[in-house]
């Protein structure tokens, strides 16, 4: 293993990740996790730091505003109020290539397209494209929310180069197990003997709006509930997993288990329209193109080569 990116396109230019899921699921400390234990990674021993750089990214951002927050961390200076855009960035990326970092990772990077201009969001999306080209590309990691899929999926330059990681929200049956085997392993460390049902893993797993990275602190604040109360080994399956004291009535199970389904089906067809959401917004983006491109084809040529022509007159009622 190395810390040089695969380069393609003869060598010139690398590609990309881009990390999508909702709030709460773990992206951040799962991205975290796998980069601290990548050895190519870890540590450049010229400069006795990382070789990849970890950015969040501020809101609101513009591509000065996040240039010289890259600037700031990697400790430049020299950055005055005058200083270009273009200035800006082709200081980053000299910075970048002196460092000898080779990943750049930009997290809640939906924030970077907020701006509702065409030409700030054309400028980002040449920015990210310029980063992974030149002498020195590096491999961008983008991480964000479902908005994140919906924006990349509008430049098909850049949409190519980023390979799309979409982790599945957690579900009744699928993932009882593993989430079983985690309270016991995490209550296991605090001295706790816990005997779980499914029952209480679907209630943890709904509490946690299906999210791995929610259910991982519900599992801790429950386990730090019952240290701070003094529970016994037993008791924090009662107390803090939300186990039922008796067993709930054949029809109470039957009218819980249609409404788990029910809210899966639910939960499908949210994810399906965010899913679509980027393909509606590029067939859109193409439609008003082709009607700006006959609207100019529909001009005559006096009014097309003549802006400046004067207008017919127009008659308003008092």
């Amino acid at each position: 293993m190395t810390h040089e990116p695969v380069r393609y396109t003869g060598g010139t230019e690398t590609n990309g990740i881009a990390f999508i899921e909702g709030s709460g699921g773990g992206k951040t400390t799962a991205i975290l996790e796998v980069l601290r234990n990548f050895e190519p990674l870890a540590l450049n021993p010229d400069t006795d730091v990382p070789r990849y750089l970890h950015m969040k990214v501020e809101s609101p951002a513009t591509l000065r505003s996040l240039g010289v927050a890259i600037l700031d961390k990697l400790g430049a200076e020299g950055v005055g109020e005058r200083t270009k855009v273009y200035e800006v960035w082709n200081m980053v990326r000299h910075c970048l290539a002196r460092r000898g970092i080779t990943l750049v990772w930009l997290d809640e990077a939906h924030d970077l397209f907020r701006s509702t201009t065409s030409t700030e969001m054309s400028n980002m999306f040449k920015m990210l494209k310029g980063l992974m080209q030149g002498e020195h590309p590096v491999v961008l990691v983008l991480s964000g929310t479902e908005r994140l899929s919906a924006i990349t999926g509008l430049a098909p330059q850049v949409s190519r180069r980023f390979t799309k990681i979409r982790p599945k929200p957690l579900a009744f049956g699928v993932d009882n197990a593993r989430i079983k085997a985690l309270v016991q392993g995490y209550a296991g460390k605090a001295g706790f003997e816990v005997t779980l049902d499914d029952h209480v893993i679907n209630c943890l797993i709904y509490g946690s709006r299906y999210r791995f990275g929610r259910c991982v602190v519900c599992i801790l604040e429950a386990i730090e509930c019952a240290l701070m109360d003094d529970a016994e080994p037993h008791g924090m399956r009662q107390r803090c997993l939300c186990r039922p004291v008796t067993p709930w009535p054949e029809a109470a199970e039957a009218a819980l288990a249609d409404f788990w389904k029910a809210h899966i089906a639910c939960q499908i067809e949210i994810d399906a329209s965010i899913a679509a959401k980027a393909d509606t917004n590029t067939s859109t983006t193409n439609s008003m193109k082709t009607k700006n491109a006959s609207a100019l084809q529909g001009r005559s040529p006096s009014r097309a080569c003549h802006p400046t022509a004067p207008k017919p007159s127009m008659s308003m009622a008092s």
